[in-house]
This record gives structure tokens, sequence and C-alpha cells, in this order.
């Protein structure tokens, strides 16, 4: 999603019935518009140079304004009303029903699309005060982080929450777009690698896209030609850097969020927040299906959470000591803000994690406290019950475990799967972009070669865990 721009601004890309993407408006990006090169960048699905177990690469940040003051014991995340969701996947599949352990599954009915593609949820409203956004950002001590309005704010957003401890607002500096650019390209890269799996498991109806996409042209009927064109878009926008403006049908939609909680390899939360401050939640992460030939294919999921749910999973990770990734969309302005949080950004991350704190927190004035606790917790690990949610537990699995481990503790509390940490070889992935995107021309032009194309090896997101980045291993 991004911000409001005039209709004449949209593109008039079109795309022919073999599935390839022309952009009538838009010339083949010069060297102006091409994607900043990436190189002497880590090639892994995290940004910065944390190791998997640390997905956020807090630097080491002197005279951070923001001390840590408040009580984050998540008591400000109290439930205050009730909210009967019918939540909808963009494209197909079905998802969750939170609060009945996570795993539990329904067929939606048919969403109702915003014209920037989001889903919209119908949503019935308790009695009661509404949630404020201040109720889901106070027990992390988050504060917006402002970030440019070109269409393209949702991957800026993600970039400053990932990135930033302190900074009220993001500009695009040559160093920052070539960061954001190069986190959005992985992303796609996510994308494109999962799509044809994704249609045969019936998670994104390329047709229904294409119209959304493309409202002023008819969508191709036949599924494969579809899955082609759908693919030809995807590559389009990969290569398009993030300092441009695009159309208002472009805007990032769920199908981007879904990638980007596979791409970070943890939930990502977005609060979508109305005029008035009222704000409802939104989880997006991953799992597994079955494909039509038995093979696990994971994409990316999730939707729409009721208030209870929300503000319960979000205490349980502040009592951890756990930061959520969070995005802030307000709907009345089109418009993503990423959250930064400050001193607590650094502190919770080097809890539970003596290297990290070695490398990186040698001058906060909490370092002493900090490794002091990290002693005393782990001669006393094995003796605690991780599922007791209790003062004493917590203290000693904060000082313990990594952020990450204590992630997977909040799930195995509340009952609900824990995701999968591997991140993705991205490099590998986009190895094998040109290939796929030969064999999904081939299927939608001659359906004859279908099972002799069927067998040919192509580099997909199925072989994450077999193809681990080796800079991150």
């Amino acid at each position: 999603m991004g911000e409001m721009v005039p209709d004449s601004a949209e593109s008039e890309t079109t795309y022919s019935q073999e599935g390839r993407a022309t952009d009538a408006s838009q010339p083949n990006p010069d060297a102006d518009e091409i994607m900043l090169s990436a190189e002497g960048t880590v090639s892994s699905s995290y940004i910065g140079s944390s190791p998997p177990s640390q997905p956020r690469s807090w630097t080491t940040t002197q005279d951070l304004a923001c001390p840590f003051s408040l009580q984050s014991d998540g008591e400000a995340l109290q439930p205050q009303m009730e909210v009967e969701t019918q939540a909808q996947p963009e494209c197909g599949g079905s998802l969750p029903v939170h609060g009945e352990g996570g795993q539990r599954h329904r067929q939606p009915e048919e969403p109702t699309l915003s014209q920037d593609g989001f889903s919209l949820e119908q949503t019935k409203v308790a009695p009661g005060m509404p949630q404020q956004l201040p109720t889901f950002l106070i027990p992390f001590q988050g504060s917006l982080t402002t970030v440019p309005q070109n269409g393209q704010c949702a991957y800026a957003a993600l970039y400053a929450t990932m990135t930033t401890t302190t900074e009220t607002a993001l500009h695009f500096t040559a160093d920052v777009v070539k960061g954001i650019n190069f986190m959005k390209k992985s992303i796609y890269t996510l994308m494109l690698a999962n799509l044809a799996n994704d249609v045969d498991c019936k998670v994104v109806d390329p047709r229904r896209e294409l119209r959304r996409l493309y409202p002023s042209q008819p969508a191709p009927t036949d599924t494969a030609v579809a899955t082609a064109a759908l693919y030809a878009h995807y590559t389009q926008e990969r290569a398009r850097t993030v300092n441009s403006q695009i159309p208002t049908a472009f805007w990032a939609g769920p199908e981007v969020l879904r990638a980007m909680a596979q791409y970070l390899r943890e939930p990502l939360f977005m609060l979508d927040m109305d005029q008035h401050n009222d704000t409802h939640v939104q989880r997006y992460y991953y799992r597994d299906y079955t494909l039509p030939n038995g093979d696990t294919h994971e994409t990316g999921y999730g939707g729409s959470m009721d208030d209870v749910t929300a503000t319960d999973m979000l205490a349980h990770y502040a009592r951890l000591h756990v930061l959520p990734v969070l995005l802030v969309l307000k709907g009345h302005e089109g418009h993503f803000y990423g959250v930064h949080h400050g001193d607590i950004a650094v502190k919770w991350h080097a809890e539970g994690d003596l290297e990290f704190t070695h490398a990186n927190c040698s001058e906060q004035p909490w370092y002493s406290e900090v490794l002091a606790h990290i002693d005393y917790s782990q001669g006393l690990l094995a003796q605690v019950d991780y599922l007791s949610d209790d003062e004493a537990t917590n203290t000693i699995l904060i000082g313990a475990m990594e952020r990450r481990a204590r992630l997977d503790i909040v799930h195995d509390r509340l009952n609900m799967d824990r995701l999968d940490r591997d991140p993705y070889a991205i490099a590998t992935l986009e190895s094998g972009l040109r290939a796929e995107e030969d064999r999904l021309q081939v299927l939608a032009g001659t359906g004859s070669l279908v099972t002799r194309l069927r067998s040919v090896q192509v580099p997909t997101a199925q072989g994450r865990k077999r193809n681990r980045n080796p800079d991150m291993a």
C-alpha cells in the first residue's frame, strides 16, 4: 500500500496472452531507475549482519534519547473490546481462527478489495471503547517513523522498523535507497519462487490478482497464462527502485506482507489505524501447504485478528521482552509508517545473547546489568518450566535465551506452531528465476509440454532448508 496519487499517474502497463508485461507509460528503467547494486551486501533474509537468531541488526547507539522507564509487562495490552472478525485472505486459501490455538482454519467468503488492494475485513465492533494505537505501542516504547510518500511506503516502513532506534523520519539517502532496494528485491524473489506453487495450492488466484492490478483490461481466462502474466508483473516490480512513483493499483497488498514475514522468518504485525486512532491488528506469518503431488510448500499466510486475541498475543511478547515487527497503516492517509523503540530495541535484543552484548553494547549504561542477568539466568534455565508465565520464570528466560528462542516460547504458550527460523538462500533462488519464467511461458503457450517441463529442476523456495546461505550458517 502507498499514498494517494492522481488517476492520471496510473500506469498503462499491459500484458500479452503469453503473459509478458509491457508498460506503455514508462520506458524500461535507465541507469537512474534501475535497482541499485547490492554488491557488498550480505545476501540473506536479514537486514544488516545479525545471525539468524538475531533478525534485527541493531548497531551500538550512543546517547539514546529514550531511556527505559516504562513498565513493559504487558499491562497496557489488556483487552478492552471484543470483535467478531471474518478473516479473509487476499487471494484464496484460508486464514486462521485466532484465539483457538491458532491451529484451526476455515474457508473465507469472497473478500472485498479496497482501491489499494487490501482486503477489507468484515468487522463487527462490540460495545465499549475501541482500542487506540498507543495501547499496542506503549508496552514496547514504540513511536512512529515517517517515510517518503511515493506509493512504495510499505518497503520503506519495514526498513525503518528493522533499522532505526530513535529516528523519527526516514529519508531517501543513497545508502537507504540501496538498503531498501535490496530488501524489496529479496522479498519479490521469494514471491516469484513461490508463485507457481502458490497457484497450485490455491493461495493465489492469478486471474483475480491481475484484475486488481490491471482493472481496465480483461484478465486471461487460462490459469497458466494468468500465472505467467502475474510472474511478469512481479518481475517488473522487483526491478523498480523504491524511490520512484508507482500507480495506485500497484501499491503493496497482503501478498507482499505475507512475503515480508516469510523473508523475516517471523510474524509481521500491521496496526491498521483510522482517523479516530481506533486500531485493529493484522498478523502475517508463514506455514506449510501440501501440493497436489504431495510435496510440502511453505508460503506466506495471515490476515486480521480480533482485538482480544491481538492484545493477549502482544502481551505475551512484552512479558518475554520480544519486540514484535510492527508496521502502522493509517488507512485514512493510505500510508505506512515504521515503528522505532528507543533504547529497548538494543537492550531487549542483548538480553540472553552474550555474543551480541559483548560485540555491540559495551558502551551502554546497562551493559554490566545485562551481563550479570545472563550469568545468573543461564545457571537456572534447566530448572524452570518454560510454559509457566510468571515473573520469576520470565526473568530467567529473558536472561538465558536469545530473542528468537523467546519468540518460540511465546508460540508454545499460545498453543501455536513454532515458525521455521532458517533463512532463505536468496542468491540460490535468484539463480533460478529466469528458468522458472521460461517454464511458465512454455506452459502458457504449449500445454502439451506440461509433463516434460514439470520434470525440470528449477530452484524454488522449497529448497530453503537444504540451501542455507553459507554466510548465515
